[in-house]
């Protein structure tokens, strides 16, 4: 079961690649991402504020508009807090900018403050607290 979540994981990675690679002049969906547990969903989006969005591109500003949301909502709690980080893992090493997190409504946060100084793997880590449970995403990035 560990083989099929990485080669999911893997899979999901190269999807998120091909659709990163696309460029568009309005907000775009990066991608739909499942927590760690599979409760809930990321729908990670590029705001093209600042002229004509790329999506995620190297060495620039970047706004991000990420919205949590319950698979079951009727059995789950909704999203009130949301941390967001970015690291590339293969040089142990982070952004050298620090986001800004500020929640738009419940479950619907805006991230300012994005900046993937480096070509190579990244991972946009996310961190969703939801009635008392901290629900983690994982998204592998190429730049």
């Amino acid at each position: 079961m560990q083989k099929f979540s990485r080669l999911a994981a893997v899979l999901s990675g190269a999807l998120l690649a091909a659709l990163l690679a696309a460029s568009s002049a309005n907000a775009k969906e990066i991608a739909a991402f499942p927590s760690a547990d599979r409760t809930y969903v990321a729908t990670i989006t590029t705001l093209p504020e600042g002229g004509p969005d790329r999506g995620l591109v190297l060495n620039q500003m970047l706004v991000l508009d990420i919205k949590v949301a319950a698979k079951d909502p009727a059995h789950a709690a909704p999203v009130t807090h949301l941390v967001f980080d970015a690291r590339m893992p293969e040089h142990d090493h982070g952004m050298v900018v620090t986001p800004r997190v500020t929640e738009i409504a419940p479950g619907d946060f805006k991230v300012e403050g994005v900046k993937l100084h480096m070509a190579g793997n990244w991972q946009l880590l996310i961190t969703a607290d939801a009635g008392g449970k901290s629900e983690k995403f994982t998204v592998p990035v190429q730049i």
